[in-house]
């Protein structure tokens, strides 16, 4: 005989539509800063960007920058002797918007803030020189490594270091270089070592990175192991 026993229904269990998900944290807001260099480096590819800033609160003010390229770099090597305000004239030059119409507005804004303080224009003028490598402390290492090659260590102001390696030149190169040093003056000499004898892969993007490495560099390359490093006469009459 069948069992016609009945089974009691299971309780149905309602998904409790009360319960709320739980809430996040709240999200910082975005640095205005950061949103305004994403915007200036959209606006010119390719170029290196930074914001140069000063001042605190409702008395902050920022100016964004593109850095020297080598082209413009080596306009402004060639006049650091003898212009005071080359630092100041770097950052007139440097000084853009997103738009031709806007850096047109940012560069008036610079000479409203710098008329009333002037002190700013050599202040970030030098901050964007330090950038592109001037005033780096250039070592380089006493004795040639297994490969024979220098190591020249750029240490920049803003705490960055550069290492490259250089071969020592022979004397063919050095009566080319002291030729060229003749003709061209200091600068040509210098780039000229550089490219002659700096042997690391990344030369080229140092040079573009840190257009006024290629200077400091090249000289140090110039005279890497030699001996007219500690030279001096002996003898001389008192």
């Amino acid at each position: 005989m069948a069992d016609t026993t009945t089974v009691p229904a299971l309780p149905t269990i309602s998904p409790d539509t009360t319960a709320s998900a739980p809430e996040l944290p709240p999200q910082p807001a975005p640095d205005p800063r950061e949103l305004r260099l994403q915007a200036l480096r959209a606006a010119h590819p390719g170029e290196r960007m930074v914001l140069l800033s000063a001042g605190a609160g409702d008395n902050a003010v920022s100016f964004g920058v593109k850095l020297p390229s080598a082209a413009a770099w080596a306009l402004i090597a060639a006049d650091l002797q003898g212009n005071a305000a080359v630092a100041e004239e770097t950052l007139r030059g440097a000084v853009v918007g997103a738009t031709p119409e806007e850096t047109v507005a940012e560069r008036a804004r610079l000479e409203n803030i710098l008329n009333e303080d002037p002190p700013l224009g050599d202040f970030w003028g030098m901050q964007i020189l330090q950038l592109v490598g001037m005033g780096a402390k250039i070592t380089t290492s006493p004795k040639p490594d297994a490969a024979g090659l220098y190591e020249l260590r750029a240490e920049l102001p803003s705490g960055d270091a550069q290492v490259l390696h250089c071969k020592k030149r022979s004397r063919p190169q050095w009566i080319l270089l002291r030729d060229i040093a003749a003709k061209k003056g200091p600068q040509a000499f210098a780039a000229a070592a550089y490219d002659m004898l700096i042997t690391s892969a990344n030369k080229t993007d140092v040079a573009q990175r840190y257009p006024a490495l290629v200077s400091a560099l090249g000289d140090a390359a110039a005279s890497a192991g030699s001996r007219s490093e500690t030279g001096a006469p002996f003898g001389l009459p008192r």
